[in-house]
């Protein structure tokens, strides 16, 4: 398990990403308090307690050295995940406020689009792992309509922000975007740039070929203007290939 909280500011992707191992360990009722433990049965009793101590385990090798130190002699594994969160769970409003800040400061800089967009969906995870939204019980048909909107406007956001740190290059690319209707989605927007990214490279290789071409036959020219025949005094040859020398021709 390489999975390491060391600040607190990315707790909630460490508590996101323990519930997701302990979930498939078929093991989170013991973080949650959901199963307690049997006191009428001594084996299934011993059973309980290996498994507690098995996640608590797990939750060690998940966080750092001062922080596990921290946690050692806490004896139940609900117990050390309230810690945790009452301990770095703190904060919230801040750290929401510097993810949002960092999305719209985030600028391509240069980079390809799949680094760019790699690293602002990372940005994305991290604020859509913070947002608490509450759980429906029951769905009907304008709860759905409200969730797809919902969606929708996120969707489009990101959008936003996306295009919003593209290079000034993109700049024609991002309007020809934004005059869609209805607005693309970021992953059918990334595949459009990669493809005009593509051929930029191409062209601008074919160019710097031919001004290869071009500076080599200027360098030519140059130094065979430079050349100058010490017999016959003319320019473009010198003596060991003048006619005087090597004989004229039949």
């Amino acid at each position: 398990m390489k999975i390491k909280m060391i600040r607190s500011n990315n707790y909630r992707l460490w508590q996101k990403a323990m519930e997701i191992v302990v979930s498939t360990k078929r093991k989170l009722h013991f973080v949650l308090r959901t199963l307690a433990s049997p006191v009428d049965d001594p084996v299934k009793g011993n059973q309980w307690d290996a498994c507690n101590n098995l996640v608590i385990a797990w939750i060690m090798n998940s966080v750092s050295d001062s922080i596990a130190e921290s946690i050692l002699y806490i004896e139940s594994a609900s117990l050390v995940w309230k810690h945790l969160e009452k301990r770095f769970a703190v904060g919230n409003g801040s750290r929401k406020y510097k993810i949002n800040r960092d999305v719209y400061n985030l600028k391509q800089g240069g980079v390809s689009i799949n680094e760019y967009y790699t690293k602002i969906r990372g940005i994305w995870k991290e604020q859509s792992a913070m947002n608490d939204l509450p759980r429906f019980t029951s769905v009907n048909e304008e709860i759905t309509n409200f969730l797809h909107a919902l969606a929708k406007q996120s969707e489009e956001q990101r959008l936003f922000q996306f295009l919003n740190g593209l290079d000034q290059l993109y700049a024609s690319q991002r309007s020809q975007i934004l005059l869609m209707n209805p607005l693309p989605s970021v992953e059918s927007v990334c595949p459009m740039l990669q493809q005009e990214e593509s051929q930029r490279q191409v062209l601008e290789d074919v160019h710097i070929q031919l001004e290869s071409s071009t500076l080599l036959s200027k360098n030519v020219e140059v130094k065979s203007g430079e050349m100058k025949c010490s017999v016959c005094g003319n320019r473009g040859h010198t003596k060991d290939k003048g006619w005087q020398i090597i004989g004229y021709p039949n």
